[in-house]
């Protein structure tokens, strides 16, 4: 993505390679599960909570979630589940990016790795491209030329004509 935006952007503008990414989840997901998941994960009791004034229950405690990660099918869930918002991240910033004629690889690297970091690069990248437009990449031209003249095919703009 980041080397070659082009190519990979008609790649990633169909949801189609998320979806064997989201069953690989589903399968890891319903394996990390066992009857003591949603105990460990939410300690407490509905009793306990509704007895007298203000007693929230069932809040996750970082002790029951560092003790699920140590099961080796959930720590590969979140892997998956990280590793794929990441993903998804990087290919939104591409695709704008793209849309918008701004540069991107950088913070298409930066999603592969901590993608809301990747996510705040793009959108300080965004915001600087438009206070410098010198930044900006230039829209490609396509011109036809024949002998009875030329005529300019790109860029193409929406706007209504006036």
């Amino acid at each position: 993505m980041a080397l070659f935006p082009r190519k990979s952007s008609s790649f990633f503008t169909s949801v189609w390679p998320f979806v064997p990414l989201s069953l690989a989840y589903l399968v890891l997901l319903v394996m990390s599960w066992s009857p003591d998941t949603l105990s460990i994960m939410m300690p407490g009791s509905l009793a306990e909570g509704l007895a007298g004034g203000f007693n929230p229950q069932f809040f996750p405690r970082l002790e029951g979630i560092s003790a699920l990660f140590a099961r080796l099918p959930v720590a590969a869930s979140a892997l998956l589940h990280i590793l794929v918002i990441n993903l998804f991240a990087g290919r939104v910033v591409l695709l704008e990016g793209l849309r918008a004629g701004i540069p991107t690889a950088h913070s298409v690297l930066l999603c592969a790795a901590a993608g809301p970091l990747g996510l705040l690069s793009h959108l300080a990248t965004k915001a600087l491209s438009r206070a410098v437009p010198s930044l900006k990449a230039p829209e490609p031209t396509v011109t036809l030329k024949s002998e009875r003249g030329t005529i300019t095919l790109l860029p193409y703009t929406d706007a209504a004509p006036s």
